[in-house]
């Protein structure tokens, strides 16, 4: 969480990876209470944490690593679990999703808000309006909801056709941010590109 707000992505070899300035990465230090005062320590710090021997860019991996070597765990958050069992449908339309948004630069809720509502204090969207949005960033389901990610997203199992829009940011987020799942769902959609060649074949 404490530097959740200040990251920035970057594409490495075609996934995304969170990074942040070394600017950053020391007030971040600071608030925790401690210091790189050492100028040949604070050297080594930053050629460790420096993305492709870029000293302007750290890569966020490696600063959790540092932070835990400090004795300071990083915070783990709720979705996390979620993809333990999620399938590979639903990770091939995250991964969609998330290029889409990086590519275009653009955010979940400018994507979204022309279908987002209010439902009590939360914003929802219903799950036809969802997967019509993912439809129209290239994704061609077979099924025109995915039942799976519908469970996975929905606000509640009473109101499973409604989608919690807090839900999908944390999925895409923690996507963003897991270069394990990144690899995963690249490898999902590359198998599934060779099983539609087969077929055709």
């Amino acid at each position: 969480e404490l530097y959740e707000d200040k990251l920035e992505k970057v594409e490495v070899e075609k996934r995304q990876v969170d990074v942040l300035s070394p600017e950053v990465f020391l007030a971040g230090l600071n608030a925790l209470g401690l210091e790189l005062s050492d100028p040949i320590e604070y050297a080594c710090v930053i050629k460790i944490l420096a993305l492709n021997d870029d000293e302007k860019l750290l890569k966020f991996e490696y600063l959790v690593e540092i932070i835990s070597d400090y004795g300071v765990a990083p915070a783990v958050e709720e979705t996390a679990g979620d993809f333990i069992s999620i399938d590979e449908i639903s990770l091939i339309i995250i991964l969609a999703l998330s290029e889409h948004l990086v590519k275009n630069k653009s955010s979940l809720q400018a994507l979204l808000a022309p279908k987002v509502y209010a439902q009590g204090t939360a914003e929802v969207i219903d799950s036809e309006d969802f997967f019509e949005t993912i439809e129209q960033i290239g994704v061609a389901l077979e099924n025109r909801e995915h039942v799976k990610l519908k469970e996975l997203l929905c606000v509640d199992a009473a109101h499973k056709n409604t989608l919690s829009l807090v839900k999908i940011k944390q999925l895409v987020d923690e996507f963003l941010r897991n270069e394990q799942l990144q690899d995963r769902a690249i490898k999902c959609y590359e198998d599934m590109v060779k099983k539609s060649g087969e077929i055709d074949e």
